[in-house]
């Protein structure tokens, strides 16, 4: 599997995940068992790429990002970053034009032999 069969498998999902989060359909600890997950599987991949990444990896990895690092309150209130996040959903599965501003890398582990 590559980095984007990996994104591109994912994507749908992530899109529900999130959609549903900051429509206060799910919990944040219900995202975060999916958010967690997500991160056991990409790690247990240990894929390296040497490529540039691919508009929708770009958007996949800044999504995933951006709903960990902001408050639960502020993706839920904060109007811009809400729309800016359900754009990021729409795009990652082919839904609408590619977000501006969306700069996202995919994790990277270090393994210790």
């Amino acid at each position: 599997m590559t980095n984007q069969d990996f994104v591109h498998f994912h994507s749908p999902t992530l899109a529900k995940h999130a959609k549903e989060l900051l429509l206060k359909q799910i919990n944040v600890e219900q995202y975060h068992q999916y958010y967690w997950s997500l991160l056991a599987q990409w790690q247990t991949l240990n894929l390296v790429s040497s490529q540039t990444p691919q508009n929708q990896e770009n958007v996949f990895w800044h999504l995933l990002f951006e709903l960990d690092h902001w408050s639960i309150d502020q993706l839920r209130s904060n109007h811009s970053l809400k729309q800016h996040l359900l754009a990021c959903c729409d795009f990652i599965q082919g839904d609408g034009p590619m977000p501006a501003n969306c700069i996202g890398l995919a994790p990277a582990f270090i393994f210790d032999d």
